[in-house]
């Protein structure tokens, strides 16, 4: 009896140490520029985290029953679990785990996304609404935004990766690529579902970077949807990478001694790369990463208008204000992002006016009477946008560069 395609076979095949367990489960990757959505329905509302099955979220005397029995919600389920910094990565666990993420979903025969209509790779093409909805393209109700519009939906590639379908024939063959058979390995036969080319004609074809088509040759198809958005949030004090994952940018900002005290291991923006949230999940991370960011913008502004921008400092022409501008002004427009967001989507949310043990120079509510303060904690961000000292700053440090 012929043995199962196993992860000796598979190294044969490919050259590669990785194994592989034979799975009725494969991944689908949403093309780039595509972000994956899930049936709200199916899989409940809050795609944030490590996933569990949901339990009947709604049936037809439920108020939302008719908003939500079509839309979807960013994030789906995927192979992996959520890193330090928030991406949901895959653990080498082939299915047995699963987080939400955004690009990607667990397809085939009894996972999640079972069928090609729970889980969906798709961009927006245009926000003109949705004619169900007399042109409506948003719409929000009890804290929930639903966006509608039309969007491109790419068919799912389910055969990216032949080995995937060792335990499904019927997909196998459905993969022009692949070869269902049995193929004799070190003396050894093995079923199982074959790339049909092999070792150095396969790696050839996988490193090339001609006769690549978008999406495969596969056109994408426009449907009106409704869709329930997830949000980007920022936090300095965010979780370092996954080895093989640091920013190149991390060794680059280590080196600047000088500017330790002020960054002091913050992530910047550009090193942060978690999966998008929810609005509820977002409004608790703010209110948990917006006084780490103000922390970090007060110190930015007072090392800015006072060290940076002293004739002493600019006179030494070391080359590094360059570097310190790029680093100010992608703090400060994280800053606004933030800022901008939080009167969207959550304009009552406050925050901690301490940070620390340091006092934040945060935006707070006083009274138009006597100018006293309403509520201690703060309000919104401060960054800077509006302070001549700061402009002055980053003028002077850009033409002394």
């Amino acid at each position: 009896m012929p043995l199962l395609h196993t992860a000796f076979s598979e190294f044969l095949q490919t050259g590669s140490p990785i194994g592989h367990s034979a799975t009725s489960h494969y991944e689908i990757k949403c093309a780039p520029g595509y972000q994956c959505i899930s049936k709200v329905l199916t899989f409940g509302l809050g795609h944030d985290g490590s996933f569990k099955p949901p339990p009947l979220i709604m049936h037809s005397s439920d108020p939302n029953w008719r908003r939500f029995v079509n839309a979807y919600e960013v994030g789906c389920p995927a192979r992996g679990k959520v890193s330090g910094p928030g991406l949901c990565m895959d653990d080498g666990s082939k299915g047995k785990n699963l987080c939400w993420a955004s690009t990607r979903y667990e397809a085939g025969e009894g996972a999640p996304c079972d069928n090609e209509g729970k889980c969906l790779c798709v961009r927006p093409t245009a926000a003109n609404g949705a004619k169900a909805r007399g042109g409506k393209s948003l719409e929000i109700k009890k804290g929930v935004e639903v966006r509608y519009g039309r969007f491109l939906v790419t068919p799912p590639d389910k055969c990216d990766d032949c080995r995937q379908h060792d335990l499904n024939k019927k997909v196998c063959e459905e993969c022009k690529n692949c070869d269902f058979s049995i193929r004799s390995v070190a003396g050894k036969k093995i079923r199982g579902c074959w790339f049909k080319d092999f070792q150095k004609a396969r790696r050839a074809r996988l490193a090339s970077v001609e006769g690549r088509t978008y999406l495969k040759g596969e056109n994408a198809k426009e449907k009106e949807l409704a869709v329930i958005p997830h949000y980007p949030i920022w936090d300095p004090a965010g979780a370092p990478d996954p080895p093989g994952e640091e920013d190149a940018n991390d060794a680059e900002d280590a080196a600047d001694a000088d500017d330790a005290e002020i960054v002091a291991g913050a992530r910047m923006p550009y090193q942060w790369r978690p999966e998008t949230l929810s609005r509820k999940a977002w409004i608790r991370k703010y209110q948990e990463a917006a006084p780490r960011v103000q922390q970090l913008m007060d110190a930015l502004d007072g090392t800015a208008t006072s060290t940076w921008a002293s004739q002493t400092f600019l006179g030494s022409n070391d080359g590094r204000n360059l570097k310190r501008v790029e680093k100010a002004v992608s703090v400060q427009r994280a800053c606004l992002q933030m800022q901008e967001l939080a009167r969207s989507i959550a304009p009552r949310a406050t925050f901690a006016d301490k940070s620390g043990g340091a006092s934040l120079q945060c935006v707070k509510e006083a009274s138009g009477e006597d100018g006293q303060l309403l509520k201690p904690d703060c309000v919104a961000l401060n960054c800077y946008a509006s302070s001549p000292d700061w402009k002055s700053a980053m003028a002077k440090l850009q033409s002394a560069r």
